[in-house]
């Protein structure tokens, strides 16, 4: 999985490092990175994190995967980095505190529970100093709309991402539109063993996140459809909708 994340050629972990330049200078634009602490949850191998230390940020990067955390470590201190990386479950027990801006980037809020979320909000508030900043992407009610269900077979589906060994992997898409959430379910049939990933995304509009926030004790929501090539965060009462759009960026504020 590292490498798929390394990786330039795909988006299937982590979004390539041109991509990932333009949304750390639209949260440096927005937050002003220069001397503010920032945790950033789900970091990965820590390609945002070494952007944001790159722009003034103090950086606190935690994620599940200690093999990503290995590689971001090892990274940090090549590059004389002085950021933070620990194993974590960001799901699990508390998190840092005083912190001026939490990030959750590449649409991971999509694949948590309702319950899941309300969670992490609580902790997030508590990690946050007053009128700290919780930055995250999530994705659009378009890319539910574009979203159409079906089952397909292929030989070292996705090109290998699944396994290291030779296998044939069936994916079939399911679609509750009552809830706005699909299913891409993967069964992995090996030579010597089968196994299955159900991956859940929860799609939204500006005016849906914005009031889930809001019902946390999240206020002063601004969301941007173009993040990726450049937009500016407005209010969700006048953010457009932009029919094309995949993802997009929330910011939002606890009470000063």
């Amino acid at each position: 999985m590292l490498a798929y994340h390394l990786s330039q050629e795909t988006d299937l972990a982590s979004r390539r490092l041109e991509t990932i330049g333009h949304i750390t200078d639209w949260i440096d634009d927005h937050a002003g990175l220069e001397g503010r602490r920032l945790l950033d949850l789900g970091c990965g191998p820590g390609l945002y994190a070494s952007q944001f230390a790159e722009r003034g940020a103090i950086v606190h990067g935690v994620d599940f995967s200690s093999h990503s955390i290995g590689y971001a470590r090892e990274k940090a201190a090549t590059a004389k980095q002085s950021i933070r990386y620990d194993v974590a479950d960001y799901l699990e027990g508390s998190l840092p505190d005083r912190q001026d801006i939490v990030t959750l980037i590449y649409c991971d809020l999509c694949v948590l529970s309702p319950a899941q979320r309300q969670h992490l909000y609580t902790n997030v508030r508590r990690s946050l100093v007053p009128g700290g900043m919780f930055i995250v992407d999530v994705m659009h009610m378009s890319a539910f709309s574009a979203y159409t269900e079906g089952c397909d077979l292929d030989f070292n589906m996705m090109a290998g991402f699944w396994s290291e060994n030779p296998y044939y992997a069936i994916h079939c898409r399911h679609k509750y539109a009552a809830d706005f959430v699909s299913l891409d379910a993967y069964t992995v049939v090996e030579e010597r063993r089968t196994f299955r990933i159900f991956n859940w995304l929860r799609y939204f509009t500006p005016q849906m996140i914005g009031d889930e926030l809001l019902a946390n004790g999240f206020t002063d929501i601004t969301v941007d459809e173009k993040y990726l090539t450049g937009g500016r965060a407005s209010s969700i009462e006048v953010a457009e909708d932009d029919s094309s759009a995949q993802t997009f960026a929330v910011i939002a504020r606890i009470p000063s």
